[in-house]
Formats: C-alpha cells, structure tokens, sequence
C-alpha cells in the first residue's frame, strides 16, 4: 500500500518530467554502483521511485523543467479548484483504507469492541462516510437525518466506551477527538495540491528573474534555479509525504509490536 500511496503523493508535488528524470538518474546511480549502495542502502532506489513518479505526473501536469507543454490530463495551475478536490478525495481514500485496515487488525486480534467501538472502528468510519455523504449532497440536508446520520455513530461510540469501563475523560474526549482528527487530516491533504502549485511558482520565478538578467547570466541561473528546485523542494515533499503517511494514514492502524522501524541511514 505503501509503496503505491508515498510515490502518487510525491509525484503529484513534483511534478515534472525533468525533474523526476534527473532525481531517477541519480538514484539509478545510487542503486546500481556497489561502492555508493554500500554506503548509501536504499536512498538510491527510493530517488528513482520517486523520480519515475515524477515523470508520469510531469507528463499527466504538462511540464519539464518548468516548460508548459499539451498535458495528457490537465494543468494544475489554470484549474486549481480540481486540484485541489482531487488532493481532498484521494485523501479521503487514504484515511478511509487507515479505518478498513485498523478494524481489520482488531478482528484479527479478537477484540470486536475495538473493532466496533475503538477510536477509528466501524462506528467511527460510519460517522465520516456519512459525514461526507452529507457533504456531497446537493440541496439541503434536513436537520433531523443529519442529526442521526452524525449523532448515531458517536452516541454508540460512548455507550460502547462505557461498556468497556473506560476512564470519563476518554468517554467524553473520544468524540471529539474522532471529529476533529477527521476533519483535520482530510483538510491536511490539500498540501499535496498547495505543493504542486509551489513547484510550478517556483520555477515561474526562476524564469522572470532570468529574464531580468544579462544575457551571458540568463543560461546560468536557469540551470542553477533548476538544481535549487529540484534539491530542495524534492526534500521538502519528501517531508510532507512523510507527514501525510506516518501522521495521517498510520496513525489510524498502527501498533507498537512486530519488527523495529529501521529507517534509512549513513552506513
């Protein structure tokens, strides 16, 4: 899952044909030279994921190095408003699969009030689904199935926490926290739209200031602005992808148990 979720987040960032063609050449030179790969692990093989995504949502986006060609779907810049629905339903999406797989575990753990009851159980996702449900509906909602379509889920959320004898404050607290971190984390994937527009702004301004240069200095700092972008941007939605995944998406599944987290590293 993981493995299809980081590079679509990444690739819609940044995306760029010749961006994602130069951070896929370095990570293939990175991952195929022993003497790097030994000393590097993985990083090689992650920049030419990452780099391929790129690619494709650079060809999807119209854009190389910056350059506007015909895109294969749309341009993000002259429709930002589907961007950024886009952005909002794919993470709809992503947490939905977080709740489907932590009732899952729980099952699998034989603990069904978990699985019912828990923080992101069955009862919790019924209140988004219909949530969103309401949301998208066109017209107006009539107050009363509003009120049940929210209120029901939540209200067997508490009765199911003092079933299990939990503490008063987390009886009370639960909803509230089960509310806001919904709305919270399904607001937090319009950065994937916001990035994707900084990628193009960033280079925008990389070529009005060199058109403002001389021309011997116009080649120069295109080049170095390219390089700027490409390095630091990539690393900041990298960051951002790592929020999106670890903060937003695991923290609705995951358990401290099983094998250790070994994250990348110098050797």
């Amino acid at each position: 899952i993981l493995a299809i979720v980081f590079p679509v987040m990444f690739g819609a960032m940044f995306g760029d044909v010749g961006h994602g063609a130069l951070l896929a050449l370095v990570g293939a030179l990175l991952a195929f030279h022993r003497k790097f790969r030994r000393k590097l692990g993985n990083i090689g093989e992650f920049l030419l994921y990452m780099g391929g995504a790129s690619v494709i949502f650079g060809l999807l986006f119209g854009s190389a190095f910056g350059l506007e060609f015909e895109p294969l779907w749309f341009r993000p810049s002259e429709d930002t408003i589907r961007f950024m629905g886009l952005s909002v339903g794919f993470g709809v999406v992503v947490l939905s699969l977080g709740v489907l797989l932590n009732v899952l575990q729980a099952l699998r753990r034989k603990e069904p009030s978990e699985a019912l009851f828990g923080r992101w159980g069955a009862l919790s996702g019924a209140f988004y689904w219909g949530g969103l449900a309401l949301v998208l509906r066109s017209g107006e909602v009539p107050l009363v199935p509003a009120a049940l379509v929210l209120g029901l889920p939540l209200l067997f959320m508490i009765l199911g926490s003092i079933w299990a004898r939990r503490d008063v404050v987390e009886v009370l607290m639960g909803p509230v926290e089960v509310v806001m971190g919904y709305f919270a984390n399904t607001i937090s994937y319009v950065r994937i739209a916001a990035f994707g527009l900084t990628h193009a702004a960033l280079m925008s301004s990389v070529f009005t200031i060199a058109d403002m240069l001389p021309r011997e200095a116009e080649i120069s700092t295109i080049v170095e602005g390219n390089l700027l972008v490409v390095g630091l941007e990539g690393l900041i939605v990298t960051i951002q992808c790592m929020r999106l995944t670890y903060y937003e998406f695991f923290s609705k599944f995951f358990l401290e148990q099983g094998r250790p987290f070994r994250p990348l590293r110098l050797r």
